[in-house]
């Protein structure tokens, strides 16, 4: 079985704090709570755990994130 490597990552507008996320409005609220079975607060080891950034160190490979500024469902400020 061969053992494979992420070489590198490419989010387009995709939320990586979920916690932060469903903080954002009521409707990201239900996408994280319905992606999640549960809202964050009451599982938030596992909405850490379901975040991206919780993978982020220094040992990580090249990331590229794509955001417009007009985005409704995932705020700008997520990817900053």
């Amino acid at each position: 079985m061969a053992n494979f490597q992420v070489q590198a990552i490419v989010s387009c507008f995709g939320p990586v704090d979920l916690a932060y996320h469903a903080q954002q409005s009521e409707g990201a609220r239900r996408i994280v709570a319905t992606f999640l079975g549960r809202p964050c607060e009451a599982a938030v080891g596992l909405c850490h755990k379901a975040s991206p950034i919780a993978y982020v160190t220094a040992e990580a490979p090249p990331t590229l994130l794509v955001h417009g500024t007009d985005d409704a469902a995932v705020s700008c400020e997520n990817s900053q």
